[in-house]
């Protein structure tokens, strides 16, 4: 059986595609999220400053991943941790958002990261595994344009929801070394034992005015 052999945390040939590396490839995935982003300002009600941020962050995440991926996978399991906090304590900023652009960041990170590699014929395919979550992928894709499952934008949310997770796999197969391994796991307990004491917190102090305001802004 044959695995993917470059060390972790370097670039693996990321360059003559549309997002490859370089600064070619990094104007190429920005161009790409971007456009993204300018269909959710129309998609998520206007609120331009959500995007911007959206947009900043997802790029840098994106930059991360690509060139040291040993701190980028880690930084997206960090971010997704918190990433509720950071939707509630932006509220008195940016102001109230039902359909956050925030929570694009992740997928969309994810997918340009995938679709580099793709390109770039980088994909590891050597077992029956990860050529069947490919042709799973393949069929969720198309599964976006099913008429009878309610239209084009409920297809993009469960390719967010389902997806992506699956993407995930390849950047594992790509990266995944025991050493890595070991700062996923300290990043999630570190990580998992802030938000338990953070809950903890709200159990017995009750929650801040921020997420008071954020609370009544979602019923109403």
């Amino acid at each position: 059986m044959s695995t993917v052999s470059a060390p972790v945390g370097e670039s693996r040939g990321l360059g003559g595609s549309l997002i490859g590396g370089g600064a070619g490839g990094v104007t190429g995935a920005t161009t790409l999220f971007v456009l993204v982003m300018a269909v959710a300002i129309v998609q998520f009600g206007g609120n331009v400053q959500r995007v911007l941020l959206a947009t900043s962050l997802g790029m840098s995440f994106y930059a991360v991943i690509t060139f040291a991926p040993r701190i980028g996978i880690p930084a997206v399991l960090v971010f997704l941790n918190f990433l509720g906090m950071l939707r509630r304590y932006s509220v008195p900023i940016l102001g109230y958002s039902s359909m956050d652009a925030l929570l694009l960041i992740p997928p969309i990170a994810t997918t340009l990261f995938f679709l580099n590699h793709l390109l770039n014929r980088q994909v590891p395919w050597d077992t029956r595994l990860s050529k069947y979550i490919g042709a799973l992928t393949i069929l969720m894709v198309v599964q976006v344009f099913n008429p009878f499952q309610g239209g084009p934008v409920l297809g993009l949310m469960g390719l967010m929801s389902f997806t992506v997770p699956l993407i995930w796999y390849y950047i594992g197969r790509a990266y995944g070394s025991r050493d890595l391994l070991y700062i996923v796991l300290n990043t999630i307990i570190v990580a998992g034992g802030i938000s338990a004491a953070y809950g903890l917190w709200q159990t017995f102090f009750g929650f801040t005015d921020v997420e008071e305001e954020c609370g009544r802004n979602r019923r109403d």
